[in-house]
Formats: C-alpha cells, sequence, structure tokens
C-alpha cells in the first residue's frame, strides 16, 4: 500500500494524466514483486530499489529497478503475462542487465 501512495503523489506532483497511472503502476507493482518472488529464497534478506522519474522536456516517465539476488529477467521469464503485456504495450524502451551481481530493469513509459 505504501508503493501506491508514493505512486500516487509522484502522478500528482508531476500532473501525469491519468490514462498513464495504470501502467505506471502496473510496471512498479508487479515487477517489483516478481523480482522479490524470483530472485531471493525464502527468508532470504530482500536487497531492492524502486526509483521513478520524470523527465519534463519529453514526458517521460522513466522506471528502474535494481534487485539483488539470482539473475531474472521478467520480461523473459516471468510467470505474469498481463504485467508483462502491460508493459510491452505502453513502454517507450526497456532495457535488462544483471551486472555487478545486481538486477537492472528500466522501463520508460
Amino acid at each position: 500500500m505504501a508503493m501506491q501512495g508514493g505512486i500516487q503523489t509522484f502522478v500528482d506532483k508531476y500532473g501525469i494524466e491519468h490514462k498513464r497511472v495504470y501502467p505506471l503502476q502496473v510496471c512498479c507493482e508487479e515487477m517489483f514483486y516478481d523480482f522479490m518472488n524470483h530472485c531471493f529464497a525464502e527468508g532470504e534478506a530482500v536487497d531492492m530499489r524502486l526509483e521513478v522519474s520524470y523527465a519534463e522536456e519529453d514526458h517521460a516517465v522513466v522506471i528502474e529497478i535494481t534487485s539483488g539476488g539470482k539473475p531474472y529477467n521478467p520480461l523473459e521469464e516471468s510467470d505474469n503475462a498481463m504485467a508483462v503485456a502491460i508493459i510491452r504495450r505502453t513502454a517507450q524502451r526497456t532495457d535488462y542487465r544483471f551486472d555487478q551481481n545486481y538486477n537492472q530493469l528500466t522501463i520508460i513509459l
């Protein structure tokens, strides 16, 4: 629930149009939980960061999720087909890489 509140505060602050709110929420929430469920063993400490920023010049919303744990590309391996379909349909660009023991997923809406 804290994530939803943070997303709503972000949307209100930057005046992001309503039609972009749902894809933003899906990208943040579903991918965050997807990493949490696939990268870490039960009881293992979770090492993750979610950053959302707004680029005024092109009105792009940039979502960056960084996750420790085992390598996992949710855009290729996820069992959450609905979330991946929404991301692929609404994202201007996506990028995944595993670098220095961290999964790094960037989604630009």
